[in-house]
């Protein structure tokens, strides 16, 4: 089987097969931060090369979206939208490629005077330009200011910090953020968004008026403002963090569809003066004191509503306001579940919830001050998604409507009638609480046709009526995870895995002794089986040819014999806590096949019976194994210092430690000659090796 790395120079080998635009759609969705590393391809190189250089943030601050090859692997995650650059290389890139970026951010004055300086017509052809500025000197922060103006350079969005008062700007197309910056004038024509840090400023200097077009402000404000707001606004954010409320001038918006409001002294929203008879989205977070909820009840055409950090609005939903209400999300501290300065009532210990007949996705989340009266809980038909989260459920059981889709269920204990289903349209489910009951089974013989998840995860303990015939799994289900239910060999049968697509398949907490070689499906990629007792293996793994990753964590693997793995695709094996005593009878595979060059990473931590001897000559026949163990070991610990492929983990104590054990499992391999032992050298060449192994010998060195 080829290497990672050969498998990724034949993918981009094979693109150049492609059309050109078709290679650069695949181009661009890969991470910015790793085209460099394409360019090598010559075939590609010229549309790489315009990729990178078509958004561009040029400054002497360079980073990586991953420090080390383990971290690489998640750069599919990078979030750069422009590549970063320093200004002499940009400067090389613009030489050999004649290319002009689309998007380019200047993050200093350093690097703007440099482009300056070398090639200022850079700055008029991006299509885009960002800047973001501080003073070089903060006690006189005009020489820098002004080569901002004299530049004559127009920014599609500007940041500007710490420039204190400033009596003009330069020219700006959509975007202006300011933060200790104050303004003679911002009335600033042509402006969509805003955005106001005015904590430094005196009361008197809080701005009247604004552009009359601009569609989005954000403010930061420590006093309170008469500030009149554009007629065209449609989204407004307020954060405050201050005694005083703030109050705008009494007004009308029709266009304003989102607001945001940040403040803790606030009460209702009445004190904004504002009038939103369109509002569509309402986000109130950390304000505490706020109380009249039915001030909310204007706002009829409000379609998205999120409360963080507030008390719950018992009787908001009383009535039939809010009747184009989607999206409910409620979301107490998420430090501890509670409120500042707020005493429970008893009416919050046993709520009776009551949500709009139209709405789609409800949300309430770390809760934990109230409790839900499931015995009145009435879930809309028409949601399709639903999450309750940390927030405590009364006695008794909890049904699901049967158009949900989504369902995310995190409590400390819920329960299930005898004739639960879940609903016919779910996709994906999460059941997750210290304690599941689930009174009978027939939802489990009754799977919806479109489900592709399925989590039943139990903290502390999951009941559930047992199994009597096989289960039918729909063939969209791709991902099964079982916790805390106990699973024994005959349940593990009647589950009738092998015969689903499930690519993922996770156990938790089981009593098989002897795992059967014909219980998972051909299609698995990560099979966990993890605190199942098992003590004996099956003979081979082999039938799972797309299996990548098979964790066997908290077993009793000390007498194990030697199993065939699927080396195809087998990246990945973790037998941590498993009283491992050999790590040889899990690569016989490798060794029978003679492929010592595949690449996978054995995890074996917390397992101090695990033999040394045995691992050294693992690693120095198979070149591909990567292995992590725990470092109580110095032979191993000072091998590691010098080679890529044994890693020490933090020492942690093994609960099955056994010294008897342990010097047995040392007689096994004892018989060897110091040539066949891996010594650190990371070198592919065996030779290297036996020549150091030979050196030490003449000196009388101990392996």
């Amino acid at each position: 089987m080829k290497s990672t790395t050969a498998a990724n120079v034949d993918f981009f080998e094979n693109l150049t097969s492609l059309p050109s635009d078709i290679i650069a759609r695949i181009i661009a969705y890969l991470p910015r931060c790793i085209l460099p590393e394409i360019l090598s391809f010559a075939r590609i190189r010229d549309i790489v090369a315009s990729d990178i250089l078509s958004a561009v943030d040029i400054t002497d601050w360079t980073r990586n979206c991953y420090k080390n090859n383990a971290a690489r692997t998640r750069a599919s995650h990078c979030i750069c939208n422009a590549f970063t650059i320093k200004p002499k290389n940009f400067k090389l890139a613009m030489d050999q490629w004649h290319m002009y970026p689309k998007l380019l951010k200047i993050g200093d004055f350093s690097t703007f005077q440099y482009i300056l300086e070398t090639d200022p017509e850079i700055l008029h052809k991006a299509i885009h330009l960002h800047g973001r500025f501080h003073p070089e000197n903060i006690d006189d922060p005009d020489p820098s200011f002004k080569l901002l103006i004299n530049s004559g350079t127009r920014f599609d969005s500007l940041f500007l910090s710490s420039f204190g008062n400033v009596h003009s700007l330069p020219a700006i197309t959509k975007n202006l953020q300011l933060s200790s910056t104050i303004l003679e004038d911002y009335n600033i024509g042509g402006l969509k968004k805003l955005s106001l840090d005015m904590t430094l400023h005196s009361e008197t200097e809080v701005p009247y008026n604004l552009y009359s077009n601009m569609e989005e402000l954000h403010l930061l404000l420590c006093y309170p403002t008469n500030m009149i707001l554009p007629k065209k606004l449609r989204k407004l954010i307020v954060d405050t963090s201050h005694e005083n409320r703030v109050a705008f001038a009494p007004q009308a918006l029709f266009n304003l569809e989102y607001i945001k409001y940040f403040q803790s002294c606030m009460k209702s929203l009445n004190e904004t003066r504002l009038v939103t008879p369109n509002l569509k989205s309402l986000y109130l977070s950390c304000c505490h004191k706020f109380s009249d909820f039915g001030s909310l009840k204007r706002l009829k055409h409000l379609q998205d509503l999120k409360i963080y950090d507030c008390i719950y609005p018992i009787d908001l939903f009383n009535g039939k306001a809010f009747s184009e209400l989607r999206r409910f999300e409620y979301t107490a501290s998420s430090i501890d579940g509670k409120l500042p300065n707020f005493e429970v009532p008893e009416t919050f210990k046993n709520l009776t919830l009551t949500f709009p007949a139209n709405l789609k996705v409800l949300s309430i989340n770390n809760a934990m001050f109230m409790k839900i009266n499931l015995n009145t809980l009435k879930l809309p038909t028409s949601l399709t998604n639903l999450k309750l989260s940390n927030t405590p459920l009364s006695e008794g059981y909890l049904y699901f409507p049967e158009n949900l889709r989504f369902i995310e269920i995190d409590v400390p204990k819920v329960s299930f009638k005898s004739d639960f289903q879940l609903p016919r349209a779910a996709v994906e489910v999460t059941i997750e609480a210290d304690i599941i009951i689930f009174e009978g089974t027939d939802f489990i013989y009754n799977l919806p046709e479109k489900l592709s998840h399925l989590t039943l995860k139990a903290g502390f303990k999951g009941a559930i009526v047992p199994l009597t015939q096989k289960v039918k799994w729909p063939s969209s289900m791709k991902y099964f995870y079982l916790k805390n239910f106990y699973t024994d060999e005959e349940q593990l049968r009647l589950l009738n895995l092998k015969e689903s697509n499930l690519q993922t398949i996770e156990i938790f907490r089981g009593r098989v002794k002897k795992l059967p070689d014909d219980l998972f499906p051909v299609s698995v990629k990560s099979l966990s089986l993890i605190r199942m007792g098992i003590e004996e293996l099956p003979q081979s793994f082999e039938c799972l040819q797309n299996l990548h990753q098979l964790y066997l964590r908290f077993n009793n693997l000390k007498n194990v014999k030697p199993v065939k793995l699927p080396l195809s695709n087998l990246k990945y094996l973790d037998l941590s806590c498993s009283k491992l005593r050999l790590l040889s009878p899990f690569l016989q595979s490798n060794l029978e096949e003679a492929r010592f060059d595949d690449e996978i990473t054995v995890v074996t931590e917390c397992n101090w019976n695990l033999n040394v001897i045995d691992a050294r000559q693992m690693l120095k026949k198979i070149k591909g194994l990567s292995l992590y163990v725990d470092g109580f070991h110095k032979t191993l610990k000072n091998i590691s210092s010098h080679s890529s492929r044994l890693h020490i983990l933090d020492v942690h104590d093994d609960p099955f430690f056994d010294e008897q054990e342990y010097n047995a499992s040392l007689e096994v391999v004892s018989s060897c000659s110091s040539e066949d032992l891996y010594c650190g050298s990371d070198s592919d060449s065996d030779e290297e090796e036996n020549e150091r192994a030979k050196k030490r010998r003449k000196k009388g060195n101990p392996q």
